[in-house]
Formats: C-alpha cells, sequence, structure tokens
C-alpha cells in the first residue's frame, strides 16, 4: 500500500521499517539516463535500465544497514531514497562504538558480495546489463569507503576510533580526514577553487557543529539514565 507523506511517498517495508522514495528521484533517473546517453555508446535497453540499477544499488545498500540493525535490535525509523542518495534513520550514536562499525560496514558489505556475484554470473549475460550492475556496485563501494562524514567511511573511521578515544573528539579527526581527501579528490581533478573550498570549510564546520552538540546530548542523556 502507498500512503503519501510529505516531500515522500511511503512505498512498501522492510522488516518493519517503511521505506520512503521522494519525488525528486524522477530528475535524478532522467539526469542519470542522460549522463549514460551522451557518455557511453550502449544499446538503448541498458542506458534505460542504468537508473534504475542505481536505484536499486541504493536500495540493496540502505537494506544492508537495516538487516545490520535489526540483529542488533536497534530501532530503524525509516529507509528514504531521494535525489541526494539513500538514507537509513537510525540513531546510530546511540549504541557502542563496536555495534556502530557493524551497523556502518553493512551497505558497503552486501555492495561487495554483489559485485562478487555479479562477476561470476556476468559471463552468462548478453545484455551487459549484468557487467554495468556490477561496475555502479564497484563505484558505489569505492565511493562510499571514502573517509568522509556521512559517508560510511566517514562512520567506520569514527566508529574505529571511538573505540579508543572520546567521541566530540573522533568526530572532529574525522571531519578534517574527510576535508584533506576532498580537497586532494578535487585537486587531481582540477576543480579546486577559492570559493569551492572556503563552501566546503563552511559546510564542514557547521556539519562539525551539529555532530559534537548531538553527542554531548546524547552523552548528557545516558548519564541522566
Amino acid at each position: 500500500m502507498v500512503e503519501r507523506h510529505k516531500y515522500m511517498v511511503r512505498m512498501f517495508n522492510v522488516l518493519g521499517s517503511p521505506v520512503n522514495i521522494s519525488a525528486s528521484v524522477i530528475p535524478l533517473c532522467i539526469i542519470l539516463f542522460l549522463i549514460i546517453r551522451s557518455g557511453l555508446r550502449v544499446e538503448l535497453h541498458v542506458q534505460l535500465a542504468f537508473p534504475f540499477l542505481v536505484m536499486l544499488t541504493l536500495m540493496f545498500h540502505e537494506f544492508g544497514h537495516v538487516v545490520a540493525a535489526k540483529i542488533f535490535g536497534i530501532q530503524v525509523k525509516s529507509v528514504q531514497l531521494n535525489c541526494l542518495g539513500g538514507a537509513t534513520e537510525i540513531d546510530i550514536y546511540s549504541v557502542t562504538p563496536g555495534k556502530r562499525l557493524f551497523v556502518s560496514s553493512a551497505g558497503l558489505l552486501v555492495n561487495m558480495l554483489l559485485v562478487v556475484l555479479l562477476y561470476i554470473f556476468s559471463y552468462t549475460d548478453k545484455y551487459l546489463v549484468l557487467d554495468l550492475f556490477m561496475m555502479i556496485n564497484l563505484v558505489f563501494l569505492v565511493l562510499n569507503l571514502l573517509p568522509i562524514i556521512p559517508m560510511d567511511g566517514g562512520l567506520i573511521l569514527e566508529s574505529v576510533l571511538s573505540l579508543f578515544i572520546r567521541r566530540t573528539a573522533t568526530v572532529s579527526m574525522v571531519l578534517l580526514a574527510g576535508y584533506l581527501v576532498a580537497t586532494v579528490v578535487f585537486k587531481l581533478f582540477n576543480l579546486v577553487t577559492i570559493g569551492e573550498v572556503l563552501f566546503f570549510v563552511v559546510v564542514i564546520k557547521s556539519y562539525e557543529k551539529q555532530e559534537i552538540n548531538r553527542v554531548k546530548l546524547q552523552s548528557q542523556g545516558a548519564a541522566a539514565d
């Protein structure tokens, strides 16, 4: 049953958690189709499949987070898919760093498993759809390994550091690492300008302040309990 929410459409449930899809995925799919149509000389059915395979990759990735959270009894509020990607609403900072590490890694493990399975069976696919699906998962896996919050790589690094260092310090360290990695990437692709760097610093500092405040509030709440 489809339920409409503000800016979202609730499509179905996964392990009791609602999956909400934003209307913004429609222009995203159109843009993805135009990108592959102009960039690769492949058959039309492959071009049409590309945006749907991207969304399917996002869904499998987020479902990995959901399954991992359910294993530890962590409440999952919802799964959201929008023009910026996917997000699983979990109070990730209310659990121990070890559990947080497992939940943050679960989505990447799903993508890794899909890459292996698709590689094994891709030789049977004469339409190149499985090859394309495998490459999408591989790219998604590599990008999400970057140590940039709120991507999985940043959350994984923050979880590992939290095993040894207080959380307020780990957030700042991971955000700094993410800034350095993003700067290097921008430099490699000649994307660095003064305006972009300043904008990135503002975004990072804003996110850092929000994360530190949230960690402090949750720590105070845990102490009160």
